[in-house]
């Protein structure tokens, strides 16, 4: 694997898409209706937008060639993904987060961190990917052709034997959307172009306020949509785009941090239990605003606790997964 200065535009996005992440959790741990625009806009499209970022540098770093190389690479994202995936289940949520001194592995919640545990399947099956791609010597239809046979059988293999559920597919979509933008050229000067950009820009703005949290098929398939043009809204966006540099510097530090903002940030979203909304009407503007306020320090908190757990090597590797 090569080693890649980092992209200040991806950063930019990554921060964005925590700080909607942090802003849906509110909404959702404070008794809001997941039936309100705001919570429906933000969640057709941020988890999924995560993968393609994840994608899409994925391909920028990863040069597999060999075995020893591919399991240099599944203990990297090991130690990145699972090792904080496991800790922060089984030892801080039922140990040190909870009121009782009751240990049940029963009772342990490891739906909580799934992100973590989806993009590290997705990520060991994209290692088979990049291996196939770096050792066939044919034309590049059949070489895509093959390896996207293969993850699309492993894929199906993982959710028969029950190690992830169905919705792997729609995130390994995701993640292989980045993937193919990154990797061709062709591909990603297409999408950077401006008819591409206004095309994906009408079509996710249209798209994002159509779906349903509680929906059905229907809606599975506009939220693929939604994602596949939030992604390439996004990328133009943050590439073209000259922000204030504090914003941006703000946005690329969130960015850095956002797998550690992720994994403390459900501690410090939730207020209430109680609901806050029962028969009446928010404006879904003020209540972006609102939780995009409440957010901005939410994540800076997030960071000054991961920046003191890094001050310890044990404590860096098991709950931030920095070796």
């Amino acid at each position: 694997m090569s080693v890649l200065k980092r992209i200040d535009y991806i950063d930019e996005m990554r921060g964005m898409a925590i700080l909607l992440v942090i802003i849906g959790h509110l909404i959702q741990f404070n008794g809001f209706s997941y039936n309100n625009p705001t919570f429906e806009f933000i969640y057709s499209f941020h988890m999924p937008l995560f993968f393609s970022i994840s994608g899409y540098i994925a391909e920028k770093v990863t040069n597999i060639k060999n075995i020893k190389q591919y399991l240099l690479y599944i203990k990297k994202k090991t130690i990145s993904l699972i090792v904080p995936y496991v800790f922060w289940t089984i030892i801080i949520n039922p140990l040190f987060l909870s009121e009782k001194f009751e240990y049940n592995i029963q009772n342990i919640n490891f739906s909580l961190y799934w992100f973590l545990k989806v993009l590290f399947i997705v990520s060991c099956i994209y290692g088979i990917f990049n291996y196939i791609n770096s050792r066939l010597i044919i034309n590049n239809f059949y070489k895509i052709s093959f390896s996207s046979i293969s993850i699309i059988l492993i894929t199906i293999f993982i959710i028969y034997i029950g190690l992830s559920e169905v919705n792997i597919i729609m995130y390994s979509y995701s993640f292989y959307l980045g993937v193919i933008i990154s990797k061709y050229k062709i591909v990603e000067k297409l999408c950077l172009s401006s008819i591409c950009y206004f095309v994906a820009t009408c079509i996710f703005m249209i798209t994002s306020t159509k779906w349903n949290f509680n929906g059905n098929i229907t809606d599975d398939v506009i939220k693929i949509i939604t994602s596949t043009f939030a992604f390439i809204f996004f990328l133009n966006l943050f590439i073209k785009i000259r922000i204030y540099e504090s914003i941006q510097n703000i946005l690329i530090l969130f960015g850095k941090y956002s797998l550690a903002i992720y994994m403390i940030q459900f501690y410090l979203c939730s207020f209430t239990n109680v609901d806050i909304i029962t028969n009446g009407y928010v404006n879904p503007i003020v209540l972006f605003i609102i939780c995009l306020l409440l957010s901005i320090p939410i994540s800076y908190i997030s960071i000054i606790i991961a920046k003191i757990l890094e001050t310890n090597k044990i404590l860096r590797f098991l709950m931030l997964g920095k070796s």
